[in-house]
């Protein structure tokens, strides 16, 4: 799914950052430690990638132990004055645009990643609002600029 996209980031005038495919028993570590499995999205994109940044406008998809580790920081009780109670409880954080700004999929009651849109959690508004209809859209519009936060 991911493999053409990458290729494409070659011809680009700004330099955005790649890593060695995710390891597929720290996939599984991951979701273990945050108790649900990653979007198949994501989880292909990982596969290929462990991580994505650059450009001088934040890191969009994080490398697949700090995903965990950011959501677990987050989930402890007091580690984040920034969200108000139960926000990150309803958010599973995977990226960021820099300033403070991070980018996350929306759970479902039961915990679980239901829906491909993406949101951004803006700390000026105290919420997450819709940026993109799923990962896809949301890496097109980083990589042309056209992200809007």
């Amino acid at each position: 799914m991911w493999t053409a996209w990458l290729r494409g980031l070659d011809s680009l005038p700004d330099a955005v950052s790649l890593a060695e495919p995710v390891d597929p028993d720290a996939l599984g570590d991951a979701e273990v430690r945050l108790g649900l499995m990653l979007p198949e999205d994501l989880r292909s994109l990982l596969s290929e990638t462990d991580g994505l940044g650059g450009a001088g406008r934040g890191e969009p998809v994080w490398p697949v132990e700090r995903i965990a580790a950011e959501n677990v920081l987050l989930r402890s009780e007091g580690s984040t004055p920034a969200l108000p109670d139960g926000a990150d409880d309803d958010l599973l954080f995977f990226g960021d645009a820099g300033k403070g700004q991070l980018f996350a999929y929306e759970l479902d009651a039961g915990g679980e990643i239901s829906d491909p849109d993406v949101f951004i959690w803006q700390p000026g508004l105290g919420e997450a609002v819709w940026i993109a209809s799923d990962l896809q859209s949301l890496l097109d519009d980083w990589v042309r600029g056209e992200l809007t936060t």
